[in-house]
């Protein structure tokens, strides 16, 4: 049966091994890293662009296959960061994964980052779910693909899940992160302060109580 996963995680990983094994270069003279400053430019102008381009919206059932092979992109470190805990996907568990998330979804919703210029491919969701046993707390997870990481993608897809978020008219926002994910925890905060609900062999769990006011607030623009 042909994959369903347009990237490789083993290509992308074979790359970086060979690419270690290859004789160290000289480091550049000073000329020849001022050179180079328009070309950085240039490529994190063209990271702004493709961030702003991209397209978020909230995902519906149909879109479980494209969910499934966003997870076959992640690296076994996002995998980690995301679910706390030595994962990775193949075929059937990124399929059961993606249906795990529209069960929950009944109780919230699920937001996708999808790229235009990437036959638009799913390359970033965050997912919001009420708890089973109190109505007025929900739990948020956010995830980015790889190669997409570090370009603002994540707060764009915080906030405009804030809008989601205030028509669900939550007393508590929680999230459980590793201890070391620095970046989830900031952009969490974009909600408020946060504060420790628990500790537990290096994953924190935090609470964001939601002031009544906020489900009035306008959304960001």
């Amino acid at each position: 049966m042909m994959s369903i996963f347009k990237y490789s995680v083993h290509k992308r990983d074979q790359f970086l091994a060979d690419s270690l094994t290859k004789p160290a270069q000289p480091a550049p003279s000073a000329n020849e890293r001022i050179s180079s400053l328009p070309l950085r430019r240039w490529m994190n102008t063209l990271k702004m662009r493709s961030t702003q381009q991209m397209v978020i919206r909230q995902a519906t059932p149909a879109d479980q296959f494209q969910i499934a092979a966003f997870l076959g992109t992640l690296s076994a470190q996002t995998c980690r960061l995301r679910y706390l805990t030595p994962t990775t996907f193949d075929h059937a568990s990124a399929l059961n994964e993606a249906r795990r998330m529209f069960e929950r979804a009944e109780r919230g919703f699920v937001l996708l980052a999808c790229d235009p210029d990437d036959d638009a491919a799913v390359v970033g969701l965050v997912e919001v779910a009420r708890d089973c046993h109190a109505v007025e707390v929900a739990e948020l997870a956010l995830v980015i693909r790889d190669d997409r990481q570090g370009q603002g993608l994540g707060s764009k897809l915080v906030q405009r899940a804030k809008a989601h978020v205030r028509q669900m008219c939550l007393g508590t926002l929680r999230a459980h992160m590793l201890a070391e994910n620095i970046a989830m925890r900031r952009l969490f905060e974009q909600f408020g302060r946060s504060e420790l609900v628990a500790y537990d062999d290096g994953v924190l769990e935090l609470a964001i109580e939601l002031p009544p006011t906020f489900a009035q607030l306008q959304p960001a623009a």
